[in-house]
Formats: C-alpha cells, sequence, structure tokens
C-alpha cells in the first residue's frame, strides 16, 4: 500500500512540474496545438526508442488491439491538447481542479455506458469532490 501512495504521490508532483513547465513554455511560445502535438510525437519516438533497445517490453499488437486502442487514444489526445489550450488561457491552478474532476466525470459517466462501482469506489470520490470544492472557494 505504501509502494502504490508513493508511486502515485511521485506522479503527481511530476504531472504538477510538467504542467508549471508548459506554462512557462506557453508564456513565451503561444501556440498550445502545436506545443501538445509535439509533446505527444516526441513521446512516441521516446517509446519507440525504448521497444527497439528493448529496454521496455513491446505488447504484440493486432488488429482488435488496435480497435479496442482508438477510442482511448482518441481522448487521449483531446484530453493532453484540451489541457495545453487551458494553460494558456487560464492560471494553473485552475486547470489543476479541472483535471481533478476526471475521476469524477469517469465514475459517473461509466454509469450510462452500464458499469458498476462498489460503494468504496464512489465513497473514495467524495474527498476528491470536497477538496476541488473548497480549493475553489479559496
Amino acid at each position: 500500500m505504501l509502494q502504490l501512495a508513493l508511486v502515485f504521490g511521485f506522479w503527481h508532483f511530476q504531472n504538477i512540474v510538467f504542467n508549471i513547465y508548459n506554462k512557462k513554455v506557453l508564456n513565451v511560445f503561444s501556440f498550445p496545438w502545436l506545443l501538445a502535438s509535439f509533446q505527444l510525437f516526441a513521446g512516441s519516438i521516446w517509446m519507440l526508442v525504448l521497444w527497439s533497445l528493448k529496454l521496455q517490453p513491446c505488447l504484440k499488437i493486432t488488429k482488435p488491439f488496435i480497435i479496442a486502442l482508438l477510442g482511448p487514444a482518441l481522448f487521449h489526445i483531446i484530453g493532453h491538447i484540451s489541457g495545453c489550450v487551458s494553460f494558456s488561457k487560464v492560471v494553473v491552478s485552475f486547470t489543476h481542479v479541472i483535471k481533478l474532476a476526471e475521476l469524477e466525470f469517469f465514475v459517473v459517466f461509466s454509469l450510462f455506458l452500464g458499469d458498476k462501482y462498489p460503494l468504496k469506489v464512489w465513497l473514495s470520490v467524495v474527498p476528491i469532490v470536497l477538496g476541488c470544492s473548497w480549493i475553489t472557494n479559496q
């Protein structure tokens, strides 16, 4: 459990640093679409290098795998570009509040897809909603 908390904490820390540097770059280079596209391209090249050097295991890619991946990949692209655009328009803290709402959106939207979650999942969303509400009122 501690290891999982550390991984999430480290990921969140890296996310904050990434977002702050994104804002700094966008303050001098006001092309968020281009920046986001370049970041996704650079990430793809980085993964190709890792796979080529066998530093990261490469998944077996099949047609059903690609078809299953198209939806999440599309929404990841939309989310990343939207994040960069929002950094160019508003302060970083507001964008963080919006990003925190992703979990709630996912859980609620999943209801429309017929997914069911146990009470523990719903209760885990409550502190996030309360925290976002408290931060936006400060």
